[in-house]
């Protein structure tokens, strides 16, 4: 339950066996390896080009993309169904079998990749063209009446042609107002709706000019049809056989796609080890080199390091140094978190947060407890503790296959049993269901209920704030108690007690100072509070401005620190973070007064023969709503006061977690381990081909 312990490997390799050490430490997948770029003295024309090495992951990059693309492609026409998982994960795990990862190694990917993306240009073609022959036919259909081809309606030397349409209120007004045109005018009108009526106008073209503008003046829309040899009705013809033709193209790719769907494992694969083959050769960017040698710097467990050391010396003999060194305090030390697999899911938080740095505190078994009981009060209902339990054991047995979901869900489920604990302290059964309002107080439900309630906040909700800001100040306490362990194992003795230990007294005395302006103190205790207050002020003002060169600014800056305007706290930030914790008590009686109100709402309405039915679908779906909502209140809450309020008094974030360079894969699990390939976790190119 710690920061694992980490050894310094320093490696100086022979460029000739440079290669072949990349691959021994990408199979073994236990060394962070580290950027020595940042120690070169990067000055112009200091020459530190040479000792960098420059990698070309282009052909690499290609790959990736194209089985990206496949992937894609298959996801557009058959997605994947993530369902409940999709809520906490993007990628999927892939499980495939030794063979499948044989065959994917045998696939031809540039040929797929031009299969694919052959039906995917041509699927697209067949989308682009049925939307032109749907735009079309919505130009067309209106006009899908007239008896004769539109290329026929085009002007002589003498006549003119117009086709279009017209409200019918508007023609009346135009023969009215054509009226001494109309012997040298032909009108026929070809179809009419409510609407529009569509009419043929053939004229002399001596009056063309006065005809279109009373057109005009009518809302004749002229039609513009393209100038077609067939009828109208014919074209559209046409253009509907299309459409059956396209949507039977359409059908025939699916069906290739479908065909090509069992590869998508297979590109996954490929996609997971090209990621790999990419790392392999990128890692040499944080390598130094010479003329003759390759320079590498990484951290290994330290209880991995001798092991590692002694594999190097035998597999490398005279070709490589191996040096193996504590870390210094200028190091930036990979963080891997170690506990057991109880503590293991409130990891979650501290990766929420920022990991810790190497030389501080794994916070996470400090938080394990008081993260719980805050979730647990803030939701505080036997029935939504047992709810919670149950459906975080049935998640995590149905997707026990997702590792990171399984522990996200493991937490939850210890803040279900911690939520039915508070439950039962305090009362909470679905709000007040458990009551004399509701059951005879012979119900055995009531006895047990009544028989384990400590303290009732509906009914004693003063004592219970009282209750909420102790257990704050119990929480900074704690936090600063933290503070004094870190400074300790750190051997920073004077900041343990300076910037730990002096502020117990102080805040100390200033509670019990503060308690006598709300109610009635013991004279001698409130004379202790006095004592202990100045006393800790006093050892404030002279230690927390130890670090300025004049003496009046030492005395400023302590004297300023007592309040937290510099330092390491303040009473401000402490009496603040205090009150934050009364959001405890208010979201606990959130939890209950909602849940009372839709008892009530249950209970209002007694409709006979159907009212059994109608309480239990109110009480059903009024609680799990309160259930959901408060939930992530209780989550979200309790987040806050562990991450802000109780990290910041003795967290140091930063820490950089720990990534073994190594062949293993993200998104892909191997669920089977027979007929292995012989060259597995080999990514050296001059030992194992590309197509193998």
């Amino acid at each position: 339950m710690a920061i694992e312990k980490m050894t310094k490997v320093s490696m100086i390799c022979l460029k000739s066996r440079e290669e072949e050490l990349r691959s021994f430490l990408m199979g073994k997948g236990v060394l962070h390896i580290v950027d020595l770029r940042p120690c070169l003295r990067l000055e112009e024309n200091s020459g530190y080009e040479k000792y960098l090495i420059t990698v070309d992951t282009t052909e690499f990059n290609k790959r990736i993309v194209q089985l990206n693309s496949m992937i894609d492609f298959f996801n557009k026409f058959f997605p994947e169904k993530k369902g409940f998982v999709s809520l906490f994960t993007t990628t999927l795990t892939t499980f495939a079998t030794r063979s499948e990862v044989e065959e994917a190694r045998r696939l031809e990917i540039e040929e797929l990749h031009q299969q694919i993306r052959a039906l995917d240009q041509r699927f697209e073609e067949i989308n682009k063209r049925e939307g032109d022959i749907a735009h079309e036919l919505a130009e067309l259909e209106p006009y899908a009446g007239l008896s004769f081809p539109p290329a026929l309606i085009k002007e002589s030397k003498k006549t003119f042609a117009l086709l279009g349409k017209i409200p019918p209120r508007d023609y009346e007004i135009f023969l009215s107002q054509a009226e001494q045109y109309l012997d040298d005018l032909h009108l026929e009108i070809l179809s009419e709706d409510k609407s529009w009526r569509l009419i043929l106008i053939i004229g002399l073209k001596e009056i063309k000019e006065q005809i279109n503008d009373l057109l005009a003046a009518c809302h004749f829309l002229p039609a513009l049809l393209p100038p077609l040899t067939t009828t109208i009705g014919g074209r559209c013809q046409q253009l509907r056989e299309e459409l059956v033709r396209l949507k039977g193209e359409k059908e025939k790719i699916l069906g290739q796609i479908g065909e090509f769907l069992r590869y998508k494992v297979y590109i996954k694969i490929l996609l997971e080890e090209y990621k790999n083959k990419k790392s392999f050769h990128e890692v040499q960017k944080n390598f130094l080199q010479t003329p003759h040698t390759v320079m590498l710097e990484g951290f290994v467990s330290a209880q991995e390091a001798e092991g590692l050391a002694r594999e190097l010396e035998a597999r490398f003999s005279q070709d490589i140094s191996c040096t193996l060194s504590p870390p210094e305090a200028s190091d930036n030390v990979p963080v891997r978190l170690k506990n057991n697999w109880i503590f293991k899911p409130v990891e979650l938080l501290v990766e929420m947060f920022g990991y810790p740095s190497y030389f501080s505190l794994d916070p996470t078994p400090f938080i394990f407890w008081t993260f719980l009981a805050f979730f647990g009060i803030c939701l505080g209902d036997v029935l939504y503790g047992i709810m919670l339990v149950s459906l975080c054991a049935f998640l995590m047995r149905k997707y026990k296959a997702e590792k990171r979901l399984v522990r996200f869900l493991r937490l939850f489920l210890y803040a279900g049993i911690s939520t039915t604990f508070f439950g039962l302290i305090t009362g909470a059964w679905a709000g007040d269901l458990v009551s004399a309002k509701y059951l005879s107080p012979s119900n055995p439900l009531l006895i047990l209920r009544n028989s384990l309630v400590i303290l009732d906040p509906m009914e004693k909700p003063l004592i219970a704030l009282v209750v909420a800001i102790f257990i704050g100040v119990l929480n900074q306490f704690y936090g600063i108690f933290l503070k004094i362990v870190k400074e300790i194992r750190q051997r920073n003795i004077k900041n343990a007690i300076f910037d730990g230990f002096l502020w117990y007294p102080y805040l100390g005395g200033a509670i019990i100072l503060i308690s006598s302006l709300f109610t009635v103190v013991n004279p001698l205790l409130y004379k202790i509070g006095l004592v202990l207050f100045i006393g800790g002020a006093s050892g404030l003002v002279l230690t927390q401005g130890r670090g300025e060169e004049l003496l009046l600014a030492k005395f400023l800056t302590g004297v300023a620190s007592l309040y937290g305007i510099v330092g390491s706290y303040g009473l401000a930030g402490f009496v603040g973070d205090c009150l934050s914790y009364s959001r405890l008590l208010a979201l606990g009686l959130t939890t209950t007064i909602v849940g009372m109100a839709f008892n009530i709402i249950a209970f209002l309405f007694k409709i006979p023969v159907v009212w059994p039915c109608m309480i239990a679908a109110i009480l059903i779906l009024g609680h799990v709503f309160n259930f959901i909502m408060n939930v992530l209140g209780a989550f979200i809450h309790p987040a806050r006061l562990t991450l802000l309020e109780f990290f910041g008094r003795f967290y140091d974030s930063g820490g950089t977690p720990f990534r073994a360079f190594s062949n293993e894969y993200n998104a892909l699990e191997i669920i089977e381990t027979a007929n292995a390939s012989s060259c597995e976790g080999c990514y050296c190119p001059k030992l194992c081909s590309e197509e193998s």
